[in-house]
Order: C-alpha cells, then structure tokens, then sequence
C-alpha cells in the first residue's frame, strides 16, 4: 500500500468535492457535447460602470453567452487576443478543460482572472442554453428557494423596466 505525502492529501481533500459537483454536469451535458462550436469572443465596454465590461462568446448554433469581466474593455480585448486560440473551434461544454487552459496554458502570461472570470460566466451561460437546463441545476440544485434583493447607491428604480432601460 503506498502512503500520501501531506501535500498529496490535501490535493485529494480539494479536489474531491469539485469532482463530486461536476459529474452532475457532465451527465446533463453529455448529450450535448460536440454539436456546438465557439465561433467569436468580444469584450464590451459597460456604460454607467467602470472597470468592468461584458464578454460575448458567440457559437456556430446561433447561441451567444454573456459573462461579466472585472476588467476594463481595453485590458479584456487584449488579453482575449491571447486567448483566441485556445477558444475558437472548441466545444463550450467543456468548461473545466477552458479553465485550466486559460489558467495554466498563457505561458509568457500571467492568467488574467478577471477576464478569465468573465469567459467562464459566458460559457455556464451557454451551457444553460444548450442543455436547456438552469445553471443551478447545472451546478447541483438550488441552495435557497428566494433570496433578499437591495440596491446600493443607485438612485432608481430596478423594479420599472423603463428606469433600468434608462440606466442602461
């Protein structure tokens, strides 16, 4: 019998409960696994909020994925310059396999979290459509049934479509 090094179990104590969440997911994408391809990766300037930006993956089905960078548009459009090919072709659906790519994979980059963040939205959100499934599901299942909303430091209100409409 071999014995783990304290460094090896604590590896296996991280990684066990991810394992545990993404079987889930990979039997409700399964079906679903390389019919769709990215085609296109944008980064679009927020109005009314600094620093951050929206990132659009846009797939051969007609299907497009939104996720929020906390990165300016600039800063993601040049580190998505470095990313495209490591996105363009590929299967949405294989989300983990994109976030050790772009996390380990840059090379002479250092990973840039925040517009790495916003791809990964970008691809749960199509997973989502794909599938045809909530993103919760995805994930394991609702935690709560509801949750308490509040708006800070705005001054309008995000119950009328007209105010957001405007804001926006």
């Amino acid at each position: 019998m071999r014995s783990l090094s304290r460094r090896q179990m604590i590896r296996l104590a991280l990684a066990l409960p991810s394992a545990c969440l993404f079987e889930r997911y990979r039997a409700l994408a399964a079906p679903s696994l390389n019919r769709v391809k990215i085609t296109d990766i944008r980064a679009m300037a927020i109005r009314n909020i600094a620093g951050n930006c929206l990132i659009r993956i846009d797939t051969d089905s007609g299907l497009t994925g939104y996720g929020e960078a906390g990165a300016t548009g600039p800063m993601a459009r040049a580190r998505i310059a470095t990313m495209r090919n490591l996105l363009i072709g590929k299967d949405p659906l294989t989300i983990e396999v994109h976030f050790h790519n772009l996390t380990t994979l840059m090379h002479t980059y250092m990973a840039h979290i925040p517009t790495i963040s916003g791809i990964d939205i970008a691809l749960w959100d199509l997973a989502g459509k794909i599938t045809g499934a909530p993103i919760s599901t995805l994930l394991g299942g609702p935690f709560r049934e509801s949750i308490s909303l509040y708006s800070h430091g705005l001054d309008f209100n995000m119950l009328d479509k007209t105010s957001c409409r405007d804001w926006a």
